[in-house]
């Protein structure tokens, strides 16, 4: 047995070191830089997925090695926390504290526990919250902050770790898919309209950008939330009844939760309109939360506030960030999409339309930026599919639907690693990839089989 168990612990670094040799064996045109690079990436994904070390010190650790092995331009190891979302992660945590100790996310527990009546029906009445908002606030990084005090409110008051689980789950998942919704979902979607205009000529409004995105949105938030609830709850976690059980004492104040009121008003009207003024979102963000420091103004002290931030995730988004910039610098990305266009040549339509797809699916492995991978991918995928005899619009808007899927690990989606550390019933990396298993597939279905319903019309 303890042969064994030493055997298992010895399995994912046989993994890396097999990935390794098939990488420098496999790729000949691919520079020494990029084969590098991928390597690093290669066993930063095994450490996440296999082994029981912590995230955070692998993405530190394969920032350092790139920064070690010349692979990365900054001069910092953790150049990557000056990025824009960086911003967001602290001002969510300083938000949800200031919404936990203001007593306003019990009340907001309470909404909605006036209206499930059971556990499964909080999921999708959380499910169909979050695919509203994504008509109104543009990104998901102001979603996901602005959701999480809800999340911490009220997995506290779930009686059952598996079903804080699957409910740390469900937001990050359901923000990331209902983009596709609204126009103003993504970023991505917009530069995606664009493109369209650009080699087609023709122009997508926000209404027929709804008539489209809508059905495939309702259609691909419903069916995860359905498939999280199964999942990750049993039976009887899905059929208990779900009760707002106080679990703290913390008084409401009514000037607080004004002033706090305030402050989420007008960030929602700057993250909405920020097409109109170009302020960075996430610095946005920052500047609300510390707001709500100011000794007149706000609802709690700065210090109060810092101790809400989990400051592992911060290093951790610091570090993947670094990661992502790599791959694309360093060649990874257009060796492979270089190498994807040559393998595909001479397929049948029908063929290479579930090949682009499929590639536009998974693209966020190495892609981590959903806008980075539209740049990147769009402009290759489409004129293929293209050529292929296959509508520009339509493979443009369901290539850019399958790259805003992006859950399958932690590093794939700014949401989904900001909820993966979210309270002590978090998720991990395998998670993620059951849930993928499941998901996965059936998205691929959907885009392909969306695409032909649409061709008919």
């Amino acid at each position: 047995m303890n042969n064994l168990k030493k055997y298992s612990q010895g399995l994912p670094l046989l993994v890396a070191f097999g990935l390794s040799a098939a990488i420098f064996w496999a790729t000949p045109g691919l520079s020494p830089a990029g084969q590098r690079t991928l390597v690093v990436f290669v066993w930063a994904i095994v450490g996440w997925s296999f082994t029981a070390l912590d995230a955070t010190v692998v993405a530190i650790g394969a920032a350092l090695l790139l920064w070690g092995l010349g692979l990365t331009q900054g001069q910092l190891v953790l150049s990557g926390l000056g990025d824009s979302f960086i911003g967001f992660v602290i001002a969510g945590f300083m938000l949800g504290g200031a919404y936990k100790l203001t007593g306003l996310s019990g009340q907001m527990a309470r909404w909605f526990g006036q209206r499930a009546h059971s556990v499964r029906d909080l999921f999708y009445w959380l499910t169909l919250a979050l695919v509203v908002l994504s008509f109104v606030i543009p990104a998901t990084s102001a979603r996901a902050a602005l959701m999480l005090p809800i999340y911490t409110a009220v997995s506290a008051r779930l009686p059952t770790a598996g079903a804080r689980k699957g409910l740390a789950v469900l937001f990050p998942v359901i923000i990331v898919l209902s983009c596709v919704t609204s126009y103003l979902g993504a970023g991505a979607n917009l530069l995606t309209a664009s493109y369209v205009t650009s080699v087609t000529g023709e122009k997508i409004s926000y209404l027929q950008w709804l008539l489209l995105g809508g059905p495939v949105g309702i259609v691909s938030c419903g069916v995860s939330a359905w498939v999280i609830v199964h999942l990750f709850l049993t039976k009887a976690e899905r059929n208990m009844p779900f009760e707002v059980i106080e679990t703290d004492n913390t008084p409401v104040n009514g000037t607080n939760n004004r002033r706090l009121g305030i402050v989420t008003g007008g960030l929602l009207a700057l993250w909405t309109t920020e097409p109109l003024h170009h302020l960075d979102a996430g610095m946005v963000a920052l500047a609300g939360a510390l707001v709500l420091c100011v000794p007149q103004t706000g609802v709690m002290t700065l210090k109060q506030a810092l101790k809400e931030v989990e400051w592992s995730l911060v290093l951790f988004m610091a570090a993947t960030v670094e990661l992502s910039r790599a791959l694309v610098d360093n060649g990874v990305v257009a060796y492979c999409m270089a190498a994807f266009s040559r393998g595909i040549n001479g397929w049948s339509g029908e063929l290479v339309l579930v090949v682009v797809l499929a590639a536009a699916l998974i693209s966020h492995i190495l892609i981590h930026s959903r806008t980075a991978r539209a740049a990147v991918l769009l402009p290759v995928l489409v004129p293929l599919a293209m050529s292929a005899g296959h509508s520009g619009l339509l493979v443009a808007f369901f290539a850019n639907a399958a790259m805003g899927y992006c859950i399958t690990l932690p590093i794939c989606a700014k949401p989904v690693a900001l909820f993966s550390t979210a309270g002590d019933n978090a998720y991990t990396s395998r998670d993620l990839l059951r849930l993928s298993a499941w998901l996965l597939p059936f998205h691929l279905l959907l885009f392909v089989a969306g695409y032909w319903v649409y061709r008919l019309f």
